[in-house]
């Protein structure tokens, strides 16, 4: 049960707080889903997280948490942790549990550089090869589309016709930011779908 001006909750207990009492009322079912998430990866990595007290925790602290995890997710997944650290830091400062908020100053680590490997023109033959056990001819157009555009499994999955044009033989993304590194992706955020031949190695 949650309490005003109590001063000796560890970030744990008011995470499970703040999660069960408090933004459920203020915030819609799938924010709330993403906080729950945030907090499941924060702790999972770092678990000594959740018996720190609110009122010690430190910019400093979070930051390091932060940049720890930055090697396995990416920034757009640290940025929910933070934003759920801090909605639940400016609801533990109007119950007075706590006087300062530490999230604010601690900034996101600086997005990792990818590593992009190619597929060896083998490695392209043996994928082009398991076509022929293919039941569908759909299979194989989804595959040859992944294969040719660099496209993401969600990209694909939440294409529309709508997207396509059919006189410039390219479809323009919806989620912007998140660029394939296939020589098919055009700069102009534009996937262009070029004739399978030309690409047969």
């Amino acid at each position: 049960m949650y309490e005003t001006n109590k001063r000796d909750y560890t970030l744990g207990e008011w995470l499970d707080i703040w999660l069960e009492e408090i933004a459920p009322t203020k915030r819609k079912p799938n924010t709330i889903s993403i906080y729950r998430d945030a907090r499941r990866r924060l702790l999972t990595h770092h678990p000594e997280a959740a018996g720190i007290l609110l009122v010690e925790l430190n910019a400093l602290q979070v930051e390091g948490w932060l940049d720890s995890m930055r090697q396995k997710y990416a920034k757009s997944t640290l940025r929910h942790i933070r934003v759920m650290l801090n909605q639940a830091y400016k609801s533990a400062i109007k119950g007075h549990n706590c006087d300062d908020n530490p999230v604010k100053d601690a900034a996101l680590p600086a997005a990792r550089e990818k590593e992009v490997k190619a597929l060896t023109q083998r490695e392209q033959a043996a994928f082009e090869g398991c076509f022929h056990i293919l039941k569908k001819p759909i299979d194989e157009y989804i595959l040859r589309m992944y294969l040719l555009t660099g496209l993401r499994r969600d990209e694909l999955r939440l294409m529309q016709w709508r997207q396509y044009d059919p006189h410039a033989q390219n479809s323009r993304k919806q989620n912007r930011g998140r660029c394939p590194s296939s020589p098919c992706f055009a700069r102009s955020s534009r996937y262009t779908l070029h004739d399978p031949v030309q690409y047969r190695v």
